[in-house]
């Protein structure tokens, strides 16, 4: 039990970072595919944020509905399929 507790408080303490980061990346990058990705980031760190925190519907909905408008709007949308898959496989 005790280490199940120092491994939370070590990805509580390490996530804040990760999601600051991606922010930064998301608002800095010329590439829209970038910023994208930086987004999705943002929104997963930040929904397992929420599901470490014991409030596991929240975390959850938080995933489907940002991640899931995020990717509907920019690729399906746009139709920019084709430049996502290529970049995330070519890069």
């Amino acid at each position: 039990m005790q280490n199940i507790i120092n491994l939370s408080s070590i990805i509580l303490n390490i996530l804040p970072f990760i999601v600051i980061i991606s922010a930064i990346l998301t608002i800095t990058s010329k590439n829209p595919v970038n910023s994208v990705i930086g987004l999705i980031s943002v929104f997963i760190n930040s929904a397992i944020i929420i599901i470490i925190l014991s409030m596991d519907f929240i975390g959850l909905s938080y995933l489907i509905i940002y991640v899931g408008e995020c990717l509907k709007r920019y690729i399906i949308k746009d139709n920019n399929l084709n430049i996502f898959i290529n970049f995330i496989l070519f890069n």
